[in-house]
């Protein structure tokens, strides 16, 4: 059986070529495990739940309708203050078992993704979506996703696009 820390251990070292430590931060109160990822260029750092139930990446989106109005520059993402983003205008929708009836929805976006201080993709492709509510106040800004290709969002909603896990990005972008 694969734990979460190998999971990451082994997408990290796909784009790295070898292996490295990150801090996973257990969430004990909400029973989950968070991880510190930065999007764009100068990095933007967020702390993400660490998904193996997914493949999708997305942070939190400026001024989400999930927060407001405490929304601010420490709990969402701001794609104007990247020098190296690209929008490449497709819709982001994805559910969750947790809140079936509640969608994740926003754009995809190019740019850099690093985790642990360490680039991990440049050119990669993540979601820069609205929080929900319910998933705001239980503190989720956004999802780091690291499981099997089965639980992509173009995999559980055929209407969405396909979505490229790391696994792929990396053999794409030849790392």
């Amino acid at each position: 059986m694969i734990t979460s820390s190998q999971s990451l251990t082994y997408y990290l070292a796909l784009t790295t070529h070898q292996p490295f430590e990150v801090p996973i931060y257990n969430d004990l109160a909400n029973q989950r495990y968070n991880i510190s990822v930065a999007f764009g260029t100068p990095p933007q750092i967020y702390s993400h739940l660490f998904d193996t139930g997914s493949t999708d990446v997305w942070g939190p989106k400026f001024n989400s309708y999930g927060c407001a109005p405490a929304c601010h520059a420490n709990f969402s993402f701001d794609p104007t203050a990247s020098s190296t983003l690209v929008e490449i205008d497709i819709p982001f929708d994805a559910r969750y078992e947790l809140t079936p009836d509640l969608a994740v929805k926003g754009l995809y976006y190019n740019d850099s993704i690093s985790v642990g201080g360490v680039t991990a993709i440049e050119n990669a492709t993540f979601a820069v979506s609205d929080i929900p509510k319910p998933l705001y106040i239980q503190g989720t800004r956004g999802i780091f996703g690291v499981g099997t290709r089965y639980s992509e969002s173009w995999y559980q909603n055929p209407d969405s696009p396909y979505w490229q896990d790391y696994e792929k990005t990396v053999q794409r972008v030849g790392r």
